[in-house]
């Protein structure tokens, strides 16, 4: 058995469950809407009414997910033998049939290295089951009978279930199963999460290594069933189906993932030649799992068209062109780009696009917007060479319109080299500060380091500069001189 440092390097970070229910792929219908809102996470339901609930112990009340539910324990240390079981309920307390998919959904990974030296994931040892019941059985509460017996001690919970290995599984866990309106249709799901006592010292952290830890949620998806009948049969909503799950280890499965919508979850730690699209009428959700994407030198990676989210701590990586290309709804959070080239490491031409916690170090150039409106949240933009076409930290023009409001976030020019600067606002452009760190790469002695040109416009009510902001601050608010020379705006007191 591990003594008390050796149980420390083991421990598993579980956000809470995401719950996305959605009526997709409608065209011609009117829906009603209901959502249900799980830790930053939203479940949404279109014409339906589904209960999402869940318990630790069988004895237990069943408890509602909402945006404060931690669905496994929180801060738990796993060691070799450790069991873990959570009981969830999907019910139906609409008029409506649903059928339902869920789904695994692992966010984020940190690896570490264990005292062979040698890396490793900790989801490369977890191991995790399900099991899928009625709560109902001819009007009986057969799960009542069923689940203490299956689940009541370590050794049957086990046996109960199929388990596989976390980082391998199978992302569906349910799959298109219908559940009727009426308060004995509900199904129950468990799922079984363990840490197998046969293995030792490989999951065991080298002293001086971070812990290593899994964000793991789930996805529950859910749209109408045929079952009600109209004038001429039960078919009229055959064609709404569920959102595709795609697990991807090649180039083949990635395009398939972007011609095809759904969601999706990077399973081949690095790709090469990689020219993604998206097309207008398509969403996608990709989980990028720690994986690496590397693009061709004449092609965007990402071009999106439709509706796209980005997270999992992935990476971008262009060799030109540049990282991504947008014309539609982006969201991205956590994410690394790095841009080897002439070019501007982030393009938006249209649409909408909101950056969290995002890394860009680019050759030439951060932000490029030409159309549509940004919005940076947190992370970090900084150029990193010193050639002779570097361009903006942020540079916004546009032939119609283009936004960019900046809440958060680090903004680091390349030290030494002067040729343009930190923010641009050039025709029909308007770049709003409310916050973040500006830096002017230390020793540079350029003067102007934000620009105003064809009528575009900053607005500073916020942030933190390293050189004097003054002249594009707001009314009502100043830029005040710190002792360690550095300028911070704020409200005239």
């Amino acid at each position: 058995m591990f003594n008390k440092s050796t149980k420390r390097a083991i421990f598993l970070n579980f956000i809470a469950m995401i719950i996305c229910c959605g009526m997709l792929f409608g065209t011609t219908y009117a829906w009603f809407s209901d959502s249900i809102m799980s830790e930053n996470n939203i479940i949404y339901a279109g014409n339906l009414d589904v209960a999402f609930e869940y318990k630790a112990d069988w004895s237990d009340k069943w408890a509602p997910v909402d945006e404060n539910t931690k669905i496994f324990k929180e801060g738990t240390i796993y060691e070799p033998g450790y069991t873990e079981i959570v009981y969830l309920r999907v019910s139906n307390v609409g008029t409506l049939a649903f059928k339902y998919m869920l789904s695994l959904n692992m966010a984020n990974e940190e690896s570490s290295v264990n005292v062979y030296g040698e890396t490793y994931r900790l989801s490369d040892y977890l191991q995790i089951g399900t099991y899928v019941q009625d709560e109902y059985s001819s009007g009986f509460n057969y799960a009542d009978i069923l689940m203490p017996t299956l689940f009541g001690n370590r050794q049957n919970a086990l046996k109960n279930v199929n388990l596989q290995t976390l980082s391998t599984a199978d992302a569906k866990i349910v799959d298109n199963a219908p559940i009727l309106p009426g308060e004995e249709t509900a199904q129950i799901i468990v799922v079984v999460l363990t840490l197998p006592e046969t293995f030792g010292n490989e999951v065991n952290t080298k002293r001086g290594y971070e812990i290593p830890y899994v964000e793991l949620g789930m996805r529950l998806f859910a749209t109408q069933y045929t079952y009600e009948n109209d004038s001429f049969d039960n078919q009229y909503d055959a064609n709404v189906d569920q959102p595709n799950v795609h697990e991807i280890y090649d180039l083949d499965d990635l395009d398939k993932a972007f011609e095809e919508g759904g969601q999706g979850i990077i399973k081949n730690m690095h790709m090469t030649d990689v020219k993604a699209e998206l097309a207008e009428d398509k969403s996608l959700a990709l989980n990028m799992y720690n994986s690496t994407l590397n693009g061709t030198s004449d092609n965007f990676v990402i071009v999106n068209k439709g509706d796209l989210e980005l997270t999992g701590d992935g990476t971008i990586v262009s060799n030109m062109q540049g990282s991504i290309e947008n014309y539609g709804t982006l969201y991205v959070n956590n994410l690394n780009i790095v841009v080897k080239g002439s070019k501007y490491g982030f393009h938006c031409r249209a649409g909408e696009v909101e950056i969290n916690d995002i890394v860009l170090n680019a050759e030439r150039g951060g932000l490029n917007v030409q159309g549509g409106n940004v919005t940076m949240n947190s992370g970090s933009i900084t150029t990193t060479s010193h050639g002779t076409s570097i361009g903006y930290l942020v540079y916004a023009a546009s032939l119609d319109s283009c936004s960019v409001t900046i809440n958060g976030g680090t903004f680091k020019y390349v030290p030494g080299y002067y040729r343009h600067g930190v923010l641009y606002a050039g025709q029909n452009a308007s770049i709003v500060v409310n916050g973040g760190t500006f830096s002017k790469g230390g020793s540079n002695t350029k003067t102007k380091w934000i620009t105003e040109a064809s009528g575009g416009t900053v607005t500073i009510y916020g942030g933190t500069f390293e050189f004097d902001p003054s002249e594009f601050v707001a009314d009502g608010y100043k830029a005040n001189l710190g002792a360690d020379g550095w300028w911070t705006v704020a409200p005239i007191e």
